[in-house]
Formats: structure tokens, C-alpha cells, sequence
């Protein structure tokens, strides 16, 4: 169910979709709920996961260990929990590496604008860690926000420049 969904995600564009949703994000916005800062957190890590795994599903082999760290996540659970949660991650990521594969993850890539996405990332990040209080879901768009650019720098280094 879960490929057969992520399959149709891909096929109808929809992470193009996610893209245009996350650029056009207001972070500056006072008094956000904490709904509409989950939101903001689930739209990044969308992106993150896809764009992760279409730059993973590409034949540089090379920067497959660099890209196996941005995609662990943390969390508070025991040891035998985090095992499996973590199991089930990489299944699911290396099921969507295949599926990116076979449905031209470049293709993805190639209609990404680094730029403007490495400029709305920059703009978030410095937003929330100025704020006097930081919040749970805070946290968890930086958290995002910092992976996915890791991992487009990572893959365009010229951002850096």
C-alpha cells in the first residue's frame, strides 16, 4: 500500500507540489499554531526524504554513506524499538531509491532550483533560532531543514560558493 501510494506520489508530480508549498512558506508569520508548525515540519521532511532518495538513486555510489546518515532520525526509544524503527526506514528508503530509479529520480533533480530552495532554508533556519523560545516543532523544522541542506550541498557543492 505504502509503494503502491509513494508510486503515485512520484508519477503525479507530487513532490514538485511539496517543493512549491514549501517555497512559498511564510516563517516569518507571529503566533503560528502548533498544527501549522507540524505542518511546515511534515511538508520539509517530504521534501527531505524524496530529494534524499532521488540523489541516492543516482550511479555516484560514492555518496551513498553520506546520505545513509541523513536519513537516520533520532528519537526516545529503547534499544530494540530503535532497532526496528530503523530497519523499517531503511527498507522503506531503499524501496524508494528503486522506485526513483526506475521513475528517473534525475528528472526530479534536474527540475529543482537549489538556489531558491538553499535561500528559503537559510531564511527559516535563521528565523526560528533568533526566537526567545523554541518550540518542539521548531526543533523539528531545523532538524529537517538542516538534513535536506546538508544533502543538497552535499550533492551541488557549488551552493557553498
Amino acid at each position: 500500500m505504502k509503494l503502491n501510494w509513494t508510486k503515485q506520489f512520484v508519477e503525479q508530480h507530487g513532490i514538485e507540489f511539496v517543493l512549491k508549498k514549501v517555497l512559498s512558506l511564510d516563517f516569518e508569520q507571529a503566533n503560528q499554531t502548533s498544527f501549522e508548525l507540524k505542518n511546515k515540519s511534515f511538508l520539509l521532511t517530504l521534501l527531505r526524504v524524496f530529494i534524499i532518495a532521488a540523489i541516492a538513486a543516482q550511479p555516484n555510489q560514492d555518496m551513498t554513506a553520506s546520505y545513509a546518515v541523513l536519513r537516520h532520525r533520532s528519537s526516545i526509544q529503547d534499544i530494540d524499538e530503535e532497532k526496528k524503527v530503523e530497519d523499517d526506514t531503511s527498507a522503506a528508503h531503499d524501496q524508494l531509491v528503486t522506485l526513483l530509479k526506475d521513475t528517473n529520480g534525475l528528472e526530479l533533480l534536474l527540475s529543482l532550483d537549489f538556489e531558491q530552495l538553499q535561500s528559503q532554508i537559510i531564511k527559516l533556519v535563521s528565523t526560528i533560532i533568533v526566537q526567545d523560545e523554541v518550540s518542539i516543532e521548531d526543533k523539528q523544522i531545523v532538524d529537517n531543514a538542516m538534513s535536506l541542506w546538508v544533502g543538497i550541498v552535499n550533492y551541488k557543492p557549488s551552493l557553498l560558493v
